[in-house]
């Protein structure tokens, strides 16, 4: 199992940024976990202190499915919600992403 995480340093209109996730990436990723391309995601939230306010996790099956499942999000995002990410972008304007190996004890 893989984990994909993508950190998100963002501005002081981080609600707005987490109502774009609700509205407009929720239904994207739902349907991925329901399609079986995705595991499941979570969107969190780091309260106290730190530059990486939100996050993003994905849970996929291995390496090559964390790849293309994120570049169907990617496209479906740019087909279907291309304003409220270009919006999302403004808010969230950089980060950081890691791919992790889970449960191998590596």
């Amino acid at each position: 199992a893989v984990g994909v995480s993508t950190y998100y340093v963002c501005d002081s209109r981080e609600d707005e940024a987490d109502a774009i996730v609700k509205s407009a990436l929720a239904p994207i990723l739902n349907r991925h976990v329901k399609e079986g391309k995705l595991g499941s995601w979570s969107w969190l939230q780091h309260r106290m202190g730190g530059k990486y306010r939100r996050t993003l996790v994905l849970d996929v099956a291995d390496h090559k499915s964390a790849m293309k499942v994120w570049g169907l999000v990617g496209s479906a995002i740019d087909k279907e919600q291309p304003e409220m990410f270009a919006r999302f972008g403004e808010i969230c304007d950089s980060h950081s992403d890691y791919v992790w190996d889970l449960g191998t004890g590596k």
